[in-house]
């Protein structure tokens, strides 16, 4: 029999031989395709932390604060785990999350836009301090295109499912355009649409590059494919993306 060759499109997991998951042999079966690597790889592929910025007006300037979101990404040849990466496989990735963001803008405010892709590996022989591997500006700052903004630590959740529940993976997009939220303070279902579409794209990978984001358990080293992803329609607070500096502020001493 032909060993299934890993891609998104089939669930798949690579552990390490020396961190054994319990009732592995029950596990495995959920999956089809399996590796277990019997030598400790020192780094099993790269994390992405995908940047952008904010001005505080419309018309003010740009780089005050700074927000990111993250993913974990594996390397492919032939179908099998390949742990060495080229510059080309990084730019598969990197124009795979440059058209996620781009393909969303309008649900952004025009006081928000990319900035840069940073990369870091990641596996079991990663410790800190884990300097970037690849810095790469993003050249088209285009800003959001909705005229609207809310808040800006409201978020959209991005799930990424697993075939192993405790093992999904999640990303916060920030939402915060004049689309954020209808009368009840829930996402719209179009725009709930729009993400997971968008997301699932993202989630398919390269597959001609053979790159493809993943999930990490940093515990016992294992990688996930992603099997499905998933938005809901309740707006996710991350208190983090807080402006850092207060444009208007009053005070009043209290009298009789």
């Amino acid at each position: 029999m032909a060993t299934v060759p890993i891609s998104n499109a089939v669930r798949w997991v690579v552990t390490l031989a020396a961190f054994v998951y319990a009732n592995w042999s029950t596990l495995s079966s959920l999956f089809g395709r399996a590796v277990e690597l019997g030598a400790t790889e020192p780094i099993l592929g790269y994390y992405s932390t995908f940047i952008f910025e904010y001005r505080d007006t419309p018309a003010g300037a740009w780089g005050i604060d700074r927000g990111q979101f993250g993913l974990h990404w594996v390397n492919v040849t032939g179908g099998d785990p390949d742990f060495t990466w080229t510059a080309a496989d990084f730019a598969a990735a990197e124009t795979l999350l440059t058209n996620f963001w781009s393909g969303h803008t309008a649900y952004f405010p025009n006081t928000i836009r990319a900035v840069e892709i940073r990369w870091y590996a990641f596996g079991p022989g990663v410790a800190a301090p884990n300097p970037t591997v690849r810095v790469t500006p993003i050249v088209a700052q285009t800003p959001g295109a909705s005229g609207g903004s809310g808040p800006r630590q409201l978020a959209c959740a991005m799930t990424l499912k697993t075939p192993l529940r405790k093992h999904w993976g999640r990303f916060y997009l920030p939402i915060t355009g004049s689309a954020t939220c209808d009368a009840s303070g829930r996402l719209p279902s179009a725009t709930v649409d729009g993400l997971a579409v968008g997301l699932n794209t993202l989630a398919l990978g390269d597959t001609g590059q053979g790159v493809f984001p993943c999930v990490y358990d940093r515990v016992r080293h294992g990688v996930f494919g992603i099997s499905a992803v998933q938005v809901d329609d309740i707006p996710d607070v991350i208190r983090r993306r807080r402006p850092s500096t207060t444009l208007y502020r009053k005070q009043t001493t209290l009298a009789a």
